[in-house]
């Protein structure tokens, strides 16, 4: 348990302006044993590494983009209440879990929590504007847009990204990230109500999975009975 504890600490350091270059097996080997990323990379056989990555990291929203020629493949290393969400500009992305899978493509953004994630394993040529905030936050977001509204919406796993409102997302969440990426070691003071701007854009415009409304009461236990009883006194009277 205290091992858990600590990696999972270790996962989820705040980092301004962090990047990551993965061009070697040993340099994945390392960066596996010593980063503070909350998952693990792997690449199939006979493939030479190729990733990189590039963005900030608060103390609960995480941007980033990640490129790799290679392609790979990615296990969460900790069990986080997080949620990523990924706008992908090239190849594709495959989340995998005992439910079934999930797939991005350009036209196709992703929401997966870090529970739902089994295995990830992204395409060659790959290139993606991700981020990653965690439950508490989105849900404390939640409460403020909706007027007290505890947790948070179930969500589809994938949302056209074609609407106006999910264009708005995405080059939100792209021009933070390059600003992540420009400011300096003290940190952007900004941060903070970024984050809260970014969590209301993506609790309004990504797609909510409809709720199954309860069917409607109905009276047919009584009224069966009450027709039967009738048809048992016409039985009894005869023609």
């Amino acid at each position: 348990m205290t091992g858990q504890a600590s990696n999972h600490r270790a996962a989820w350091l705040p980092q301004n302006g962090f990047a990551a270059r993965i061009a070697s097996a040993r340099q994945l080997q390392s960066f596996n044993d010593l980063s503070s990323f909350a998952i693990n990379f792997d690449v199939l056989r006979s493939v030479k590494p190729d990733i990189q990555m590039i963005g900030s990291k608060g103390s609960t929203l995480c941007l980033w983009e990640t490129r790799s020629s290679s392609g790979f493949i990615s296990k969460p290393r900790v069990d986080s209440d997080m949620m990523t969400v990924r706008f992908i500009a090239n190849g594709h992305i495959t989340y995998r879990n005992h439910a079934g899978r999930t797939r991005g493509t350009p036209k196709h953004a992703t929401l997966v929590g870090f529970e739902e994630v089994g295995e990830i394993q992204a395409s060659q040529a790959f290139n993606a504007i991700n981020g990653t905030i965690t439950f508490e936050a989105l849900a404390a977001a939640n409460a403020a847009l909706t007027g007290g509204q505890h947790g948070v919406p179930s969500f589809e796993p994938i949302a056209d990204v074609s609407t106006p409102g999910m264009i708005a997302l995405f080059h939100m969440m792209r021009q933070v990230q390059r600003r992540g990426q420009a400011s300096d070691r003290g940190g952007d003071i900004a941060f903070p109500l970024i984050q809260e701007i970014l969590s209301y854009q993506l609790l309004s415009v990504w797609p909510k999975r409809a709720r199954v409304a309860p069917a409607p009461a109905t009276d047919l236990p009584r009224r069966a009975s009450a027709s039967l009883s009738s048809s048992s006194r016409r039985t009894s009277r005869g023609p």
